[in-house]
C-alpha cells in the first residue's frame, strides 16, 4: 500500500497498474444507507433491517453507489 500525504494530489500519470492507496475511514450511518436507498436503490436489504437479516448479508448493507456518491475518498486499486 502507498500512503500519500493528504495534501498531495494524484493525476492519471501518477498511477500504475496494481498500485493501491489507503484512504481515510468514514462510517456510514444506517440512516444514510436507508435515505440513499429510498431515492436510488430501493432493495429490501438497504431499507429494512429485519428483511436484511433474512438475506445472505444477515443485516442492513449499504449500496455500493451510496458509498461512492457520499464519499469522494475511497480506496483505489488500479487494474489493467
Amino acid at each position: 500500500m502507498t500512503d500519500l500525504p493528504k495534501t498531495e494530489k494524484l493525476y492519471l500519470e501518477d498511477l500504475a497498474v496494481g498500485a493501491e492507496f489507503n484512504s481515510e475511514k468514514y462510517a456510514v450511518l444506517a440512516e444514510e444507507i436507508r435515505e440513499f436507498a429510498k431515492n436510488f436503490d430501493p432493495q429490501p436489504f438497504h431499507l429494512d433491517e429485519e428483511a436484511a437479516r433474512k438475506t445472505l448479508f444477515e443485516g442492513l448493507v449499504a449500496s455500493t453507489q451510496c458509498c461512492q456518491y457520499d464519499h469522494q475518498y475511497l480506496p483505489v486499486k488500479v487494474q489493467a
